[in-house]
């Protein structure tokens, strides 16, 4: 019978469409163009790591994001902590946090193009920043 697919490539044909859909898809939830969303393969925080306590008493830490291929011209770096955007954005990956209080916090990096929409997105990271307390002072 001609024209018929046997079962191997109708499997085929299946997951190209399924990779092609998946595709789209993600290009939609990034919200990005589809030019600058295809480009980014890799946002990711590698400092902090997931559940890392971050030992300051001024509430410093130093945040590292993997960016692959590295950020376009015209992009930077925003960071969101817990759920709230900072008010700068980076064009280095290495970047200094200052006055974050102790406790739980979640961190996420996002890709910005020059009008600042978002064009790739970070899983979350948790971390716990420690502080000594007056109360407990020999505890670590």
């Amino acid at each position: 019978m001609a024209g018929a697919l046997g079962n191997e490539d109708c499997g085929k044909l299946y997951m190209k469409r399924r990779r092609l859909l998946q595709f789209i898809v993600g290009l939609t939830l990034i919200g990005g163009t589809t030019a600058y969303a295809a480009a980014y393969r890799q946002v990711e925080i590698v400092a902090p790591e997931a559940e890392q306590t971050v030992h300051d008493n001024l509430g410093r830490m130093r945040v590292e994001v993997t960016v692959a291929p590295s950020l376009a011209r015209g992009h930077q770096l925003k960071l969101a902590l817990d759920g709230e955007p900072l008010d700068r954005e980076w064009r280095s990956s290495s970047i200094w946090l200052e006055g974050i209080d102790r406790g739980e916090h979640t961190l996420r990096a996002f890709v910005i193009d020059g009008s600042g929409k978002v064009v790739a997105t970070s899983a979350p990271v948790t971390f716990y920043m420690w502080q000594a307390s007056r109360l407990f002072p020999t505890r670590r």
